[in-house]
């Protein structure tokens, strides 16, 4: 029989970590790919403009982005209503920031003196919708203790968004 911690089989934590931290490797191996990938295929104007655009991006979800789900899954009673209204904050907000970079592009674009900045914020402001719909209702693993779906829910998403963005790159970049 195996010893549990707070519920917890002690043999499959390590596992879990393990997965984790491989995983974490490869999303962040994958991005820095990505990253490489995008240089190559872009001049030098259009990749400063396009890290112009994200670094505008970062300092909006800095100034706006808020731990509503490490806050949760430190409560000690959680109930559905409070999670689906966490969801229903974070959709607004993912909404607004959205409406926001694409009613602002065009003013940071002239601002800093290249059109090429308007169109790469509205792409990634685009990237908030889809990340306002993921569900918080997933805290739950963390605060259940469920490791392999944590493990799977916080690496699975980024990995996909680096393969999909590595295969649109591949597809769609001029010959």
């Amino acid at each position: 029989r195996l010893r549990t911690v707070t519920g917890v089989r002690t043999c499959a934590l390590p596992i879990w970590l393990a997965t984790d931290t491989l995983l974490g490797v490869v999303r962040r191996g994958g991005g820095v790919l990505l990253t490489a990938m995008i240089a190559r295929t872009m001049s030098s104007e259009e990749y400063g403009a396009v890290n112009t655009a994200l670094t505008i991006f970062s300092v909006g979800e800095l100034v706006t982005g808020f731990s509503v789900g490490v806050a949760m899954a430190r409560r000690p009673t959680l109930q559905d209503e409070m999670v689906d209204v966490a969801w229903i904050i974070a959709l607004l907000r993912s909404f607004f920031l959205f409406g926001l970079l694409w009613v602002l592009a065009p003013a940071f674009a002239d601002f800093l003196g290249d059109p090429a900045i308007a169109q790469y914020l509205r792409i990634l402001g685009l990237s908030r919708v889809g990340d306002g719909f993921s569900n918080p209702h997933t805290v739950q693993f963390q605060r259940n203790k469920e490791f392999s779906k944590t493990v799977l829910v916080d690496n699975g998403r980024p990995i996909i968004g680096v393969v999909a963005s590595l295969a649109m790159l591949l597809t769609w970049k001029d010959p």
